[in-house]
């Protein structure tokens, strides 16, 4: 979303194409960086938590990359605003995030999504 802001105001500013084009390269490497940054914490994670993902994907087989991610940092007790923190989201939108994926892992309505997952 923020590449398509920054496409949008290139596109209505025509005189500072290169800076906008500069600041959306940027985006896009930082984006890859976090993506590096995950692999290192997922080995990291895996060490403390061995066959979690293992474990974890076995049972849910449909979760996503970042379903993963959001599991491992329930499993490792952060709070919301620390879990929309490093997702770079909001708050509310890590709560959402729960729902679903408490939905997507066919988890009945008694059942808490944080107890559930630290007990894989």
């Amino acid at each position: 979303s923020k590449i398509t802001t920054q496409l949008n105001e290139i596109s209505a500013d025509k005189s500072n194409k290169k800076s906008g084009i500069r600041a959306i390269q940027k985006m896009i490497r930082a984006d890859a960086q976090f993506e590096d940054n995950w692999d290192d914490f997922k080995l990291h994670f895996e060490n403390v938590h061995p066959e979690f993902f293992v474990k974890l994907g076995n049972i849910h087989h449909s979760l996503s990359q970042t379903d993963s991610k959001h599991c491992a940092y329930i499993r490792m007790k952060l709070n919301t605003k620390e879990i929309a923190r490093l997702m770079g989201i909001s708050p509310t939108s890590v709560q959402m995030a729960r729902f679903r994926l408490k939905k997507k892992m066919g988890l009945p309505k008694d059942v808490d999504l944080i107890n559930y997952i630290q007990k894989i």
